[in-house]
């Protein structure tokens, strides 16, 4: 048996204090399923918004490459070359608020004891936007509600 790892942070059980923040592996449903069936403690999800997505253009991720016997870097594909770093240039999810209730319901049911956070994002400067955050919040909630309510 392995040692108890649970943490409560700000109110919050975690059956492990590890979780994968907002990132290329918490965009989809499977990627997150995948995660809790590998013991994460939990996850944030991609960013969420309501606005048509404008920054996923071209590649997604973009990786550093070093050469083994030199202090060489860059990003080109070459022989011999390790990775070095990568990083996500992609700022929020290209999928919509109604795809992604469906899969958080599911994913909240199929792992109860798991902590699962939504991350959304909206603009600022006008009503419209307190509006938008407005309407994330309310959906997300909506979920944790329903999800308590059969428990």
């Amino acid at each position: 048996m392995g040692a108890d790892l649970s943490t409560t942070f700000t109110g919050i059980r975690f059956q492990n204090p590890f979780l994968l923040s907002s990132a290329p592996p918490t965009e989809s449903e499977s990627n997150i399923l995948r995660a809790f069936e590998a013991g994460w403690g939990g996850v944030v999800t991609k960013t969420i918004g309501l606005h048509p997505v404008v920054n996923v253009l071209g590649p997604k991720t973009k990786f550093l490459r070093a050469d083994a016997d030199s202090a060489h870097l860059s990003m080109k594909k070459r022989p011999a070359a390790a990775l070095h770093s990568s990083w996500n240039w992609e700022l929020i999810s290209d999928k919509p608020l109604d795809w992604w209730i469906g899969r958080l319901s599911r994913i909240k049911k199929a792992y109860p004891g798991k902590v699962l956070i939504a991350s959304i994002m909206a603009g600022s400067g006008n009503d419209k936007e307190l509006a938008n955050w407005q309407t994330l919040a309310k959906a997300c909630q909506e979920i944790v509600q329903a999800w308590e309510k059969r428990r």
